[in-house]
């Protein structure tokens, strides 16, 4: 009785061990998947036998952790997504455009999208305080919104324009300074 108790015991151990393995390999490639990984995941149940022999013990000198299953090309969609998430639109779309150039990926399209459109946004906001700071006279503040709104989005006409029109404005005020001093 006690041998078979013992025997059934090593039985239900490996059955345990098998079924970790087996919802590891599955909870990978779910992960893969939900990455947007264009192969579709393929779980392979491991004979019994191998299972056993091939698995670490536990306080194993050569017990060696699993590589990651994580791509380049998954990273920089990750981190576009983290950025996107922060607000960093221009992290974001950079990642975007990356992760396509490596992979030919064109589900990303839309998320380039909705970045340029963010940093559109963003830039024009940018521009219209500059334009209210440029109007109040502020020019030095009025120049950082333009520079900052160029920055994100380098075809905004409107900040470009207004941006020369300010150094224009700073370098003509620069000159008047520079010749009332001169005649005291």
């Amino acid at each position: 009785m006690k041998i078979f108790s013992v025997k059934n015991r090593v039985q239900n151990a490996n059955v345990a061990k098998q079924a970790v393995i087996l919802s590891t390999v599955m909870l990978v490639a779910l992960s893969i998947q939900a990455c947007g990984s264009s192969k579709p995941p393929v779980a392979v149940p491991v004979p019994r036998d191998e299972t056993v022999k091939n698995s670490p013990k536990p306080n194993s000198a050569k017990t060696v952790a699993p590589k990651s299953v994580i791509t380049p090309e998954i990273n920089y969609r990750e981190s576009a997504k983290q950025a996107f998430i922060r607000g960093d639109y221009k992290q974001a779309l950079s990642l975007y455009k990356k992760h396509k150039e490596k992979t030919g990926d064109a589900s990303v399209d839309a998320d380039i999208d909705e970045c340029s459109q963010k940093l559109a946004a963003e830039s024009d906001q940018l521009c219209k305080d500059g334009i209210k700071l440029y109007l109040s006279e502020n020019y030095d503040d009025a120049l950082k919104h333009f520079k900052k709104a160029l920055d994100l989005n380098e075809s905004n006409q409107l900040a470009s324009e207004y941006h020369k029109r300010t150094v224009d404005k700073l370098k003509a005020l620069k000159k008047l300074d520079g010749d009332s001093e001169d005649n005291r």
